[in-house]
């Protein structure tokens, strides 16, 4: 008897890749993210950090301030978010990182 197995050299052929054809938007890509992730604490009643991300203008400045990318893709020098949470999805991070550099459109 023969066993085989697959096996490889790369991580990112186990994982699959992120369809970057898209356009990103607000409204049906960021917005959810945030909602889902984020507005438990960084509401307009809670504000923590001082931060609420309700709403397209809070969290368009929050974005151009590049602190929303970097809080939520764990770069160096910010806290990772969400706090106490798994990082997000890299598909999820690249597409509100395709909105930030699609000029942040509320669309």
């Amino acid at each position: 008897m023969c066993l085989t197995s697959c096996s490889y050299d790369k991580a990112d052929l186990l994982v699959p890749a992120c369809d970057t054809s898209f356009v990103a938007t607000f409204s049906a890509g960021v917005a959810p993210v945030i909602q889902n992730n984020c507005t438990g604490c960084h509401n307009n009643a809670d504000r923590s950090g001082n931060i609420s991300l309700e709403g397209y203008d809070n969290i368009k400045q929050v974005a151009t301030s590049g602190k929303l990318l970097g809080v939520i893709s764990h770069a160096p020098g910010f806290i990772p978010m969400p706090l106490g949470g798994n990082k997000l999805d890299n598909c999820t991070i690249l597409s509100i990182q395709r909105w930030i550099e699609d000029g942040l459109p509320n669309n």
